[in-house]
């Protein structure tokens, strides 16, 4: 594929087991990921183009981007309900 034009498109992931549930979501540079242990929920929004080892979440400087990341990854949780 090199010398092809990219193709956009957004990617989501669910991990869970027991008490612990892992989401993410990329698109183009961005990437959130969501932590919910019992009823603590942590998340982090990463410019993985400025920091590909995703140290610094960006989440409160980018509000626009946080929000449409997590729009977007709810939606998705919609659409595709955990099998157990």
């Amino acid at each position: 594929l090199e010398g092809q034009p990219e193709i956009p498109r957004q990617l989501f992931w669910r991990y869970r087991r027991g008490d612990l549930t892992w989401w993410g979501a990329r698109d183009d540079r961005f990437k959130l990921v969501r932590k919910q242990e019992g009823g603590a929920v942590e998340e982090w929004l990463f410019d993985l183009s400025a920091d590909p080892g995703e140290t610094k979440s960006i989440a409160g400087d980018q509000a626009a981007e946080y929000a449409r990341m997590q729009r977007a990854l709810l939606l998705w949780e919609k659409e595709v309900m955990p099998v157990r």
